[in-house]
């Protein structure tokens, strides 16, 4: 069982080629000298702990989250070589590990992501290791909280494939209207296209007006009318 984790921080391209390199001599130098030790030897398992980093990412973890891509990359090769492997790519654990200090959980819970209380993680282990999986991910994530955050800055490709994703965009296209509506939602809803576009071009110009501390401008013209929807006399 290979467990080595050594977390770094800091942005990709505030990294010297030394300082990305260093969680690797860890983590996946030392995945990849277990497997040369052991060579082709029959084993009843061979077990990586890994992170959720190298799966979907995390904020400022580059070199960590490559390295721990690199186990799931050794487990796929040992099994190519007809050899038992099996890499965890774990969410946060409680109790120990480096997420266990309050400050980081703290942060973590109020992002969706939930630290793992070991008695059920390490069920999840055994389970995995009996069905004989390669590569498997194990984390509590409140995707109603976690994935909007996630995906605030781009979009990801993984995460919109998952069926709780889904479920939540199906959710809330059937879900019913929010209580608290505004009355400028409904009114617009109640206009045509032309008059949706003067109402709130008139709100931008009134608002930017008091804040800027100017004369409101006046009402914006009403579309005019196209010749071909124009009425003949």
């Amino acid at each position: 069982m290979h467990t080595a984790g050594v977390g770094h921080y800091g942005p990709l391209d505030g990294l010297s080629t030394a300082d990305f390199c260093r969680p690797d001599r860890r983590q996946l130098a030392g995945a990849a000298h277990l497997d040369a030790l052991l060579g082709d030897r029959e084993l009843d398992f061979f077990v990586l702990f890994g992170s959720i980093a190298g799966v979907w990412g995390s904020g400022n973890q580059s070199a960590y989250g490559a390295a721990n891509a690199y186990l799931d990359a050794l487990a796929l090769h040992r099994r190519a070589r007809g050899l038992t492997a099996t890499s965890v790519a774990w969410g946060p654990w409680a109790e120990a590990g480096m997420a266990a200090d309050d400050a980081v959980s703290a942060t973590l819970r109020r992002q969706g992501l939930g630290l793992l209380d070991p008695a059920p993680a390490l069920t999840e282990l055994r389970r995995a290791v009996l069905h004989e999986d390669v590569t498997v991910t194990v984390a509590d994530v409140d995707w109603q909280r976690y994935a909007p955050l996630f995906t605030s800055a781009r979009p990801s490709a993984l995460l919109s494939a998952l069926p709780e994703i889904h479920a939540l965009a199906d959710d809330r296209r059937t879900g019913p209207e929010p209580a608290d509506a505004s009355a400028l939602v409904t009114r617009v809803r109640a206009l045509a296209e032309p008059d949706q576009l003067r109402l709130l071009t008139d709100l931008v110009r009134t608002e930017a007006a008091t804040v800027l501390g100017t004369t409101p401008p006046t009402r914006s013209p009403r579309t005019a009318p196209s010749a071909t929807s124009a009425s003949t006399r």
